[in-house]
């Protein structure tokens, strides 16, 4: 489904998708099941490149991976950490070879204490969100710390509305100053919290919010446990998810139960994209299994 952001032309059409406008929101609407001409993703038995190793060389002994990336330029970026603290960005080249270690844990210039979103900048740069530090920092494999901006989710709530939290945590920067993202918007009672989840692109440039979607999830349950007391969202069809594609400039949005996605780019273009839908069974059995396991695990 996911695949179908990269349709054709806005005025394609074809035997496997077509494409048309309606009240300004461009519409792609794939008609089989494969469409024909979508490149598929296969993964080699063989890895092309390793990094990491269990004891030796203490630039590839790693406690916690956050993510890997590779940079345009061919190198590796390996975010490390551990449990909620990745702070450490580690830079190898193509063929596994360490070129630099950036960040520590802390507060100051060029500090982290939680990575939670990490991207390409151009070149050797890359661009790090700390989200308890509340900072968008750029840092060089080879220079290091570049510059920070502040993420001041005060000034946030101006543009989404008082009721938004969670800002800086799910934020994605397309720019210094155009960002994705996803707001929490809760409703707690004594025996229930119900949440809605808001999309937006936030121009703060142009002083702007566009709402690309909003989704209500299932109403979280009080739930006593050996431990506590907390919240347990019932596991039912139609959780919301989405995607940033940052090379498009593009935020997309859907529910696991319905067969479309709204999109929406830095220049406030819309697109629905719709495909065929295929079922997956999931049983009762199903849903009390992976119920008890959320409850031993919690």
């Amino acid at each position: 489904g996911l695949a179908a952001c990269d349709a054709g032309a806005d005025t394609a059409s074809s035997s496997s998708f077509t494409t048309r406008d309606s009240a300004g929101i461009t519409i792609v609407e794939n008609l089989v099941a494969e469409p024909g001409g979508i490149a598929r993703w296969q993964v080699d038995s063989t890895p092309a490149v390793t990094i990491g190793v269990e004891t030796g060389d203490t630039t590839q002994e790693f406690s916690r991976i956050g993510s890997v990336i590779q940079l345009p330029n061919g190198m590796i970026l390996v975010l490390n950490g551990q449990g909620e603290s990745a702070f450490e960005l580690r830079f190898f080249d193509s063929t596994r070879a360490h070129i630099a270690t950036h960040g520590r844990r802390g507060e100051g210039p060029g500090d982290y204490r939680w990575i939670n979103f990490v991207g390409a900048a151009g070149g050797d740069t890359v661009v790090a969100v700390d989200f308890p530090n509340r900072r968008l920092n750029r840092v060089s494999a080879t220079a290091g710390y570049l510059r920070s901006i502040s993420l001041d989710e005060l000034a946030f709530k101006r543009f989404l509305g008082d009721d938004a939290s969670g800002t800086s945590e799910t934020l994605i920067p397309f720019d210094d100053s155009v960002y994705a993202i996803k707001a929490f918007r809760r409703v707690r009672t004594p025996d229930m919290m119900q949440e809605t989840l808001s999309y937006h692109i936030l121009d703060l440039r142009a002083g702007t919010a566009s709402e690309v979607a909003r989704h209500r999830e299932s109403d979280s349950r009080r739930v006593e446990l050996s431990r506590g007391a907390m919240y347990m969202a019932p596991l039912e069809a139609g959780t919301p998810v989405h995607v940033v594609d940052r090379a498009r400039g593009r935020m997309c949005v859907g529910r696991t139960n319905v067969p479309e996605l709204s999109c929406m780019d830095t220049t406030g273009a819309r697109r629905i994209i719709r495909w065929r839908i295929d079922t997956v069974p999931f049983t009762s059995d199903d849903r009390r299994a992976r119920e008890e396991l959320l409850r031993t695990s919690a």
